[in-house]
C-alpha cells in the first residue's frame, strides 16, 4: 500500500527553517508543498501542559515518496539502509540535526524521540564522526544529548542548517 505523500514535522521554533524548506521543496520537485502548523493539544493546568504548535510540510506526490522510498532507502525508518560512510553520516546528522533538536539553556544540542532504535543510531553515527554525545530517558522520551564543546564546535563549523541556531554562535 503506497503512500501518496511524505510529512516533515519541526520544534516549535522552526516556522523561518521550514519556510524555507517549503520554497526549496516546491522548486525541485516542482510542485505545490503544502505547509502548516500542528498543535500539540496539551493535557494538564500548568504552563508546561500549554498548547504547542509546530511547523510541517506535506508533500502531496506518491511519485516523490516512492522516490524517497525506494530510490534514496528512506521506510518507516529515520535512518535509511545506505552506505555509511564518514562523509554520508556528517552529512546526514547535518541535515537531520537542523530539522529537529534545539540547544538547551546548558548549551548542548539535544534531540529527542520515542523510538529508542533511533536515537541509538544518531548516538553511534555521531561517536563515529568524533563528537561526544550520550543517551538517556526522561517522560517516554529517547534524548540524545551532545557535550557542550562538542556543540560549540558543530555551531561553530555551520554543521546546523536551521536558522535558529546562528542566534547560539
Amino acid at each position: 500500500n503506497e503512500t501518496d505523500y511524505f510529512m516533515l514535522q519541526g520544534e516549535e521554533d522552526d516556522q523561518e527553517w521550514y519556510n524555507m524548506i517549503q520554497e526549496r521543496a516546491q522548486d525541485v520537485f516542482n510542485l505545490d508543498v503544502e505547509a502548516g502548523v500542528y498543535t500539540d493539544r496539551a493535557k494538564g493546568e500548568s504552563f508546561l501542559s500549554a498548547d504547542r504548535d509546530f511547523p510541517m510540510i506535506i508533500v502531496g506526490s506518491k511519485t516523490v515518496n516512492s522516490w524517497i522510498k525506494d530510490d534514496l532507502g528512506f521506510d518507516e525508518e529515520i535512518v535509511p539502509d545506505i552506505d555509511w560512510d564518514f562523509e554520508n553520516k556528517a552529512g546526514f546528522l547535518s541535515g537531520f540535526t537542523s530539522v529537529g533538536g534545539h540547544i538547551t539553556s546548558d548549551e548542548q544540542y539535544e534531540i529527542s524521540s520515542r523510538d529508542k532504535e533511533e536515537i541509538r543510531k544518531l548516538n553511534e553515527f555521531f561517536s563515529d564522526i568524533g563528537i561526544n554525545s550520550g543517551v538517556y530517558q526522561y517522560d517516554e522520551q529517547n534524548r540524545l544529548q551532545v557535550q557542550k564543546a562538542d556543540t560549540q564546535k558543530l555551531l561553530n563549523s555551520g554543521f546546523f542548517w536551521n536558522p535558529k541556531f546562528e542566534e547560539k554562535i
